[in-house]
């Protein structure tokens, strides 16, 4: 089992980003530029116990959908969600948000764990790592752009994942590509412009 850890600093208040994390179509806007995402199946809004459905195309053919269970949502603290459907021997992912002086802290907690049977920690150091740290960065430009375009907040500070910025984070785009939640028509939460 390897562990992750990544952080972002964002200029907006602690409430408002753990509001547009607790939307699981946000996902979708995060997850924009990122070939192969969709969400298949998704609640309004996280809560211990609700589920989300995923599916995540890998080497360019493979479909792999991967069910999450929310548990431990304590608002506007933390939450975390595990894989109970997928490849995964362990897949945990708590998402932090900490105040500070000038905005918010977050931070990604995963665990991931591949069986010996799809390649162990081979797969895990070559393969899952690197794509970790890929999303992470693109994850962190997105929240970059949401509080620059949604609350006029410059996002000065650098993401511990590194980059320079995509273009904004687009919903449209996030449905028009499949990736948006089918039982979201929109996306909740603090709306991107």
């Amino acid at each position: 089992m390897i562990r992750y850890e990544f952080e972002c600093h964002v200029p907006v208040d602690q409430r408002e980003v753990f509001e547009f994390h607790a939307r699981p179509a946000n996902l979708a806007v995060l997850q924009t530029d990122w070939p192969g995402f969709r969400i298949l199946d998704c609640e309004d809004r996280i809560r211990a116990g609700a589920t989300m459905w995923i599916e995540q195309t890998v080497l360019w053919i493979v479909p792999v959908a991967m069910g999450f269970r929310f548990r431990e949502v304590t608002p506007p603290d933390h939450f975390t969600e595990e894989l109970f459907h997928g490849p995964f021997s362990r897949f945990v992912h708590t998402h932090i948000f900490e105040p500070y002086p000038r905005g918010t802290i977050i931070r990604d907690h995963i665990e991931i764990e591949v069986p010996p049977k799809l390649g162990g920690t081979v797969v895990e150091r070559l393969y899952i790592g690197p794509m970790l740290k890929r999303i992470f960065r693109m994850r962190h430009r997105a929240m970059y752009l949401w509080a620059a375009l949604d609350h006029g907040a410059g996002a000065d500070e650098p993401s511990r994942s590194g980059g320079d910025a995509p273009s904004p984070p687009d919903t449209a785009a996030a449905e028009k590509a499949g990736h948006a939640c089918p039982h979201a028509s929109h996306v909740a939460g603090p709306p991107l412009k």
